[in-house]
């Protein structure tokens, strides 16, 4: 891992729009190679979230930043313990849509 320990605040302006799209905050300790290929299934739930959406680890964390096209990029996050589980070569999965709405949406009636 190659040290940083930097504090790091990065806005990203949509050039169309002259508002901010998204802000990050962070203290980086390191960056290294994620080291596994991780593959998503093209059934994997996805969530469309209203603006103010947040993410907050209150534990160390890893984020892999991924590009999109030429203008565009998300961020994959996860706890250092599942980043430890994943180099320990743990099974990865996706939770599919159908799963998604058995477990949280259509909640069965006792």
């Amino acid at each position: 891992m190659e040290k940083i320990n930097a504090k790091v605040k990065m806005i990203n302006q949509d050039d169309d729009v002259k508002s901010v799209s998204i802000r990050f905050s962070q203290f980086i300790l390191g960056c290294f190679r994620l080291g596994r290929e991780v593959k998503v299934t093209p059934k994997a739930n996805a969530c469309f979230n209203k603006a103010g959406y947040k993410i907050h680890y209150y534990v160390d964390s890893v984020s892999v930043c991924v590009g999109i096209g030429k203008d565009h990029t998300a961020e994959l996050s996860m706890t250092k313990k599942a980043w430890n589980a994943l180099m320990e070569g743990e099974k990865v999965f996706c939770t599919t849509t159908e799963e998604f709405k058995k477990k949280y949406v259509y909640k069965k009636k006792k």
